[in-house]
């Protein structure tokens, strides 16, 4: 046994099932039994094969100490491949997986008990891996990168909770394990092909005609975001391109996209001609370039086919499951994908104008396509934003009818990123908050390349009081989509408030109602955030703004904008906006 105080260098192991409430909820019993067969069969007799110990355990975690990173890695990658096996065959919400991070570091022993910062590190580290997977610390990547046959990919600095510094982190890059979150493994261009589609041109000579070259690029950048090897610019920051003439080059520079895919569309009846070629921006090298002439109904196998060919063109090989969920959830009703392609040009305005016309177009698509998922997804964000803005009373029948779709996409396409980004967005209005979280990491690792939705994570995790975190995942978003919205600057307003950056977070803002005049989020915070400074002139004036836009605003529709998890920061923004002059 260990004396009390000892000091010694040690790699530790944090190991943690993921979602163990969720399951003991489901099944307590049953939940239990079988941690304790999984235990003595499989986890003790590979700890003791690596010469490894039990430190400290509680009902979901253990923690473990071993005299060498060599043997903890070995280890931890063993459980992860016998953990695994056992879940063959059962659902994904009954499979029991473990989280584990591994740190190499100074430990004070108390007889069995590990301290310090080295398992302080572990645990951060542990809570940044990926369900299934494992992640270590960068101390231990050198000690284990050349000794261990396994494949690592760079995860990043971290900044974690009570450690000073950042934490570079390294994750294993097992097949069998879902891709990382972007804020929780941020991949530069180095490491992942860069790439952006710019939209299409319309060679029809028919304004009219235009929604089929957006939509048919559009669908492609779907498809290419669904690619985890890929890393693809969001929509907003290539279809920035959509006038003059283009320098591919620049365009390459300013996105920060190595490849950069164009092309063109001309219908004629009830055909289209479609050309696509993808480009080397640092070189002005054409890689790849074809025509395609087909029926018009042929366009959403045509969009799979053009999205393979790209990613063979960049030597990126699709697991039979990428290429499942870039085909699942689709349309094949040619009307019903024209009414989604109308739809886009109303959703993001958050006006209730557009929020009406958007709704009425997804409902006739649905009507020509009742399992179209993109369509489901968009017709419940419509439902949300009436729940976030006070435009009517409608709110129960709006969160029913917007959970509703939700499930019944996510029936059709389970592993569909947006429908899960709703259904955590849902759940965050509900105030239950840690289950959105847990539905936005499998957003984000269903769909890493989606910008938005790790805004909407960033969102959540202001919420949670979390806001260095929400910070970083903003600027992964940002990376992403380099033009973004103005509702990203909304969101990292609210993170600069709650760290004390009140000045910072009054120039994001103002930045923000630069860019849409029309929203009164931009107002509202800003008031909060001269409220904050004690500028109660200022506060005043932009609750009397947001009121010209939002009439019906009033405290009580704050814990829907801004439903903070801690009764005692929703008081407080509740309070800055009543010194501002909001109505209750």
């Amino acid at each position: 046994m260990t004396g009390a105080g000892e000091r010694r260098l040690a790699a530790i192991v944090a190991a943690d099932v993921v979602g163990f409430s969720r399951l003991v909820g489901a099944d307590e019993e049953g939940t239990l039994a079988r941690l304790g067969a999984l235990r003595r069969e499989f986890v003790d007799p590979q700890i003791a094969k690596h010469r490894g110990r039990i430190a400290n355990t509680a009902g979901d975690s253990l923690l473990l100490e071993f005299p060498s990173a060599v043997d903890a890695v070995r280890c931890a990658a063993a459980l992860q491949n016998d953990l695994s096996s056992q879940n063959d065959g059962l659902d994904a919400e009954a499979q029991i997986r473990f989280r584990i991070g591994i740190n190499v570091g100074d430990v004070i022993g108390q007889g069995q008990d590990l301290l310090g910062d080295g398992v302080n590190i572990a645990a951060r580290i542990e809570a940044l891996a990926e369900p299934g997977g494992i992640a270590i610390s960068d101390d231990a990547h050198r000690q284990i990168r050349d000794r261990v046959d396994l494949a690592w990919r760079d995860g990043g600095e971290h900044q974690v909770k009570n450690i000073a510094r950042p934490i570079r982190i390294w994750h294993w890059d097992d097949a069998s394990v879902p891709a990382a979150p972007a804020s929780e493994a941020v991949d530069t261009p180095a490491d992942r092909p860069s790439i952006a589609v710019l939209p299409f041109d319309n060679m029809s000579g028919d304004d009219d005609q235009a929604f089929l070259a957006d939509g048919i690029a559009e669908d492609l950048l779907t498809n290419l975001s669904k690619i985890h090897a890929l890393f693809v610019i969001a929509r907003n920051s290539s279809f920035a391109y959509r006038d003059g003439a283009r320098d591919l080059r620049r365009v390459s520079a300013e996105l920060g996209a190595r490849y950069i895919v164009e092309g063109s569309v001309r219908r004629a009846g009830p055909r289209v001609r479609i050309t696509a070629q993808m480009i080397d921006g640092t070189t002005g090298a054409n890689l790849w370039a074809e025509r395609y002439d087909r029926q018009l109904d042929d366009i959403f196998d045509l969009q799979d086919e053009i999205t393979m060919a790209i990613a063979t063109a960049l030597q990126v090989r699709l697991t039979e499951g990428q290429q499942i969920q870039i085909r699942r959830g689709k349309t094949t009703s040619f009307p019903a994908w024209q009414a989604y392609q109308q739809a886009q040009h109303h959703i993001r305005r958050f006006t209730r104008g557009d929020n009406t016309m958007a709704r009425e177009f997804l409902e006739t698509a649905l009507r020509h396509d009742p399992d179209f998922v993109s369509a489901i997804a968009l017709l419940a964000w419509t439902y949300w934003i009436e729940l976030r803005l006070p435009w009517n009373d409608r709110s129960e029948d709006s969160a029913e009818e917007g959970l509703r779709l939700v499930r019944h996409g996510l029936e059709r396409a389970p592993d569909d990123p947006d429908l899960h980004s709703m259904l955590a967005l849902y759940y965050l209005l509900r105030g239950e908050h840690e289950e959105s979280e847990k539905i936005h990491r499998r957003a984000i690792a269903f769909g890493p390349n989606v910008a938005d939705i790790h805004v909407s994570y960033a969102l959540l995790l202001n919420m949670r009081n979390r806001p260095e975190e929400a910070t970083a995942m903003i600027e992964t978003a940002m990376r992403l989509c380099p033009v973004y919205p103005d509702w990203y600057l909304g969101i990292l307003a609210i993170s600069q408030r709650l760290l004390g950056r009140f000045d910072e977070g009054i120039a994001t803002d103002v930045r923000r109602l630069e860019m849409n005049p029309d929203n009164s989020f931009s107002d509202i915070r800003l008031a909060a955030l001269h409220a904050e400074t004690g500028n109660l002139d200022k506060a005043r004036h932009h609750v009397k703004e947001a009121l010209k836009k939002q009439p019906n605003y009033r405290i009580v529709h704050l814990s829907h904008t801004d439903p903070y998890e801690d009764p005692a920061m929703m008081r407080h923004y509740e309070d800055l906006l009543r010194r501002a002059g909001l109505p209750e």
